[in-house]
């Protein structure tokens, strides 16, 4: 198999919707699913080379077993599902505020033939299992109205919003091929991904030859990054891997952890018979696989293989894992940070929190959008902090401009001169 590094970076807002829309929000993934990169590839492609979906080439590479796995953003957060965390985790509690059941600990043992029922340290008893879900700071919400056709006047009651990634942010996943990929695939530049594709979605595609990922240090695991489809041997959906890693190649011990069911998401529209898409029973992302005894060459076949039904389009995808902490999260095969707020907080106090421009700086941070350098600049140039020192100014326009929403309202509140 040869792998493949994909870079989609977003030129405009990308909005990737699923299911279980509330009220008028349409929620987006966190990330572009192997789906989404299939689809977004393959009409590339074919606008490339002018061929058709019945076109020789267009099948072995779109419909054949090579796989399109997501593409992540740089700290995006997945915590496993064999992670369980301490809900009211105190500092004087006496135990860490989290466990890896899926790796060996000291005081909290769990038996592997039941791992929902793990033996914890006491007194505490407010332990809750991680749910897989990735998630990423960065959503934002984008609201939009109806227009009447007649008067082009805004429509009554008619308000819209989707949840949206910002332009700017950059995505990284993995292609696999069993005979690499065709020339004019790896160099495409442009390709469209998610929803309103006339207004969002546009991407920069990069395509590069890569190794596969290595396995850590120490203990390791498999985890799935992606939503799994499983069945048995009658084809029937399941919860239990077993079976599809045997189709996979691996008949050794196994010891998994997480087994939580997602339906939503995995549905769809055909837009060529305007029907939809069955959706599928999946294994929510996070479930991790402890595969006794097996050697770096089983686990390379499983990681180029993946797990379950519908590979080609991103499901089952696997990654190495290690014993998650709290202090070294992984995201996209890699450690990543997701809170920037310490690279800030330097700024923060050299403005004097309680001053009269830390001050301003708090009430701006709450009444301007994030990511709007216009209305930024405008605002420096109000007469009550337009006499102020460049570097000053510089500093604030850095604030308002960086610090992301959900660490806004500590940083407003710190400004102001709250507790640290």
């Amino acid at each position: 198999m040869t792998w493949f590094t994909l870079t989609l970076t977003a030129r405009q807002p990308v909005s990737l919707g699923r299911s279980g829309a509330r009220g008028y929000l349409t929620p987006t993934y966190p990330y572009v699913p192997g789906s989404v990169v299939r689809g977004a590839l393959a009409t590339a492609w074919l606008n490339a080379t002018g061929a058709s979906t019945t076109d020789e080439r267009f099948l072995r590479l779109f419909e054949g077993s090579a796989r399109f796995g997501p593409a992540m953003p740089d700290g995006l957060a997945l915590v496993p599902q064999s992670v369980r965390r301490c809900k009211y985790h105190r500092a004087d509690s006496g135990h860490a505020a989290a466990y890896d059941d899926a790796f060996p600990h000291g005081e909290a043992t769990v038996d592997p033939a039941s791992p929902d029922l793990p033996r914890l340290p006491a007194p505490c008893g407010a332990w809750e299992r991680a749910s897989g879900e990735p998630t990423w700071h960065l959503v934002r919400a984008v609201t939009s109205t109806a227009i009447e056709p007649g008067t082009l006047h805004v429509a009554e009651s008619q308000l819209y919003s989707r949840q949206t990634l910002p332009a700017g942010t950059v995505f990284t996943g993995h292609l696999v091929a069993p005979d690499g990929l065709d020339a004019t695939l790896t160099g495409l530049t442009r390709a469209y991904v998610g929803g309103k594709s006339s207004v969002m979605g546009e991407v920069e595609v990069r395509i590069t030859s890569c190794d596969r990922p290595a396995l850590p240090d120490g203990e390791w695991g498999l985890v799935t990054r992606t939503p799994t489809i499983l069945v048995d041997e009658a084809g029937r959906p399941t919860l239990d891997p077993t079976y599809a890693l045997r189709l996979a190649g691996y008949t050794g011990e196994l010891r998994h952890w997480g087994r939580r069911t997602q339906i939503e998401g995995t549905g769809g529209w055909h837009a060529a018979s305007g029907l939809p898409k069955p959706s599928e029973i999946t294994v929510g992302p996070g479930l991790v696989l402890r595969l006794p005894g097996a050697g770096p060459d089983e686990a390379a076949a499983l990681l180029d293989h993946g797990l379950g039904l519908r590979r080609q389009e991103g499901f089952g995808w696997l990654a190495p894992t290690s014993r998650w902490s709290a202090n070294s999260a992984t995201t996209t095969e890699r450690a990543s940070d997701r809170s920037p707020l310490s690279a800030h907080m330097a700024k923060v106090e050299m403005l004097h929190p309680g001053s009269d421009p830390a001050r301003w700086v708090a009430d701006r941070m709450r009444t301007i959008p994030y990511g709007s350098p216009t209305q930024v600049d405008a605002a420096l140039h109000e007469p009550r902090v337009e006499g102020l020192p460049t570097e000053t100014r510089t500093m604030m326009r850095e604030l308002l401009l960086k610090i992301p929403p959900d660490l806004r309202a500590a940083v407003a509140a710190r400004l102001e001169g709250g507790v640290r």
